[in-house]
């Protein structure tokens, strides 16, 4: 910030004249949140203003290292103390000399380790090619009953008069958000990217939820979505009603289950999944004599480099494979239910279904239904269990899409 610095007579310092402009923080703040971090800024002015280089600069309550690291740019020696072991640790890591090489190789590894088990927690259906993919990101919203008309306040979706207080949209009545009776929180915005090019924003308008298609691809459909807009209430309340009726009719579940005649395939899943996990170890092994190579001089790092790419691409196949059969895995033991079981559960199912809150409900379409097709305003619904011909009519219904 500072290119040159003068040697300033201490004594005689003048105060500030000038006004300070906050900026956003830089990366190295980024890495950890902590409470109220200043704007690095003002204290970069303020240390270059009322020391010199060389100077020791004192921060008794260091938190966040604002101080700390803004000193060692304008080359101070710099004394950090703080109470929380918490602000010590993230200003050590914020200061701490690294060799980005083997920071990069560390990060790159923890990635492979944990990339899949992350990336599980958001997996959702792409509506186009069926494939699960994981969303972009999630935007949830608190969600109260208003004490007047005891109806739902979704936050998201309805007038803010000022901070913390709202309008219900049922009955007009102003609510306090600390003061309302929680209620289960629901997403109100969601979005994903395929590989196959489609893209979906599921988002609120004006107090009303809608989907739409937010493709940019025209060349891998025979024609643009049609409406681009569709009604989320509309279309909850439509697979909702569909889903209920047939999970309903027992009869009808039983004897899909019992014609789908499928042989159990877990032991050869579980078999390729061994043959997988001894392919990923050998990999490990592979990466660790290329580091032991590097560090006795028989290779050089830009060979190590190749080396290790070239063993993340096969790992990153290896466990997109892994990921794969264990999914499948997870559906074959599903699967194999007790059918005596399951047709108890079926018969209790019509008087569960009518009580159902919104959470429950949502677990059982996860479920149920492996996608959603929207044509026009015709809603088709595709099971998990197929059904037949004759009665897969039921699962079409009219929409309302504006």
């Amino acid at each position: 910030m500072h290119k040159s610095e003068e040697i300033k007579d201490l004594d005689k310092v003048e105060p500030i004249d000038h006004g300070v402009i906050a900026k956003p923080h830089t990366p190295v703040y980024k890495m950890h949140r902590y409470f109220a971090r200043r704007p690095y800024t003002v204290f970069n002015e303020l240390i270059h203003h009322y020391s010199n280089p060389g100077s020791i600069v004192l921060d008794p309550m260091c938190g966040g290292g604002v101080t700390m690291i803004e000193g060692l740019r304008l080359k101070r020696k710099v004394i950090g103390v703080d109470l929380d072991p918490m602000a010590i640790f993230i200003t050590k890591m914020e200061a701490i000399d690294i060799d980005l090489d083997e920071f990069k190789q560390a990060f790159w590894e923890l990635s492979d380790k944990v990339k899949n088990d992350i990336t599980n927690l958001y997996l959702t259906k792409c509506p186009k090619c069926n494939k699960e993919v994981p969303a972009d990101w999630f935007e949830w919203s608190n969600v109260v009953e208003c004490p007047k008309c005891h109806e739902e306040i979704i936050f998201a979706q309805v007038t803010k008069l000022k901070a913390g207080t709202y309008e219900c949209p049922h009955c007009g009545e102003t609510v306090k958000a600390l003061k309302g009776k929680r209620k289960s929180d629901k997403i109100v915005r969601l979005k994903l990217k395929c590989d196959c090019r489609f893209k979906l924003v599921a988002r609120t308008t004006e107090g009303r939820a809608y989907y739409c298609c937010s493709s940019k691809s025209r060349n891998n459909r025979p024609k643009i979505c049609s409406p681009k807009n569709i009604r989320g209430d509309s279309l909850e309340a439509a697979v909702w009603d569909s889903v209920s009726r047939l999970l309903s009719r027992p009869e009808l579940i039983m004897e899909q289950v019992k014609n789908r005649g499928q042989a159990n395939p877990s032991a050869y899943l579980e078999a390729n999944l061994d043959r997988l996990s001894h392919a990923l170890g050998r990999k490990k092994v592979e990466a660790d004599r290329m580091l032991d190579a590097y560090k006795i001089g028989a290779i050089d790092l830009q060979t190590l480099k190749q080396k290790m790419d070239e063993i993340k691409n096969e790992k990153a196949g290896l466990n997109e494979e892994k990921l794969r059969l264990e999914k499948e895995l997870h559906k074959a033991k599903t699967q194999e239910l007790n059918e005596e079981k399951l047709y108890q559960f079926c018969q209790s199912l019509p008087a569960t279904l009518a009580n159902l809150n919104f959470e429950d409900k949502r677990q059982i379409l996860r479920e149920v239904i492996d996608k959603i097709v929207v044509d026009g305003n015709e809603l088709t619904i595709y099971g998990v269990i197929p059904l037949p011909e004759e009665k897969a009519g039921e699962m079409s219904v009219g929409l309302q899409s504006s």
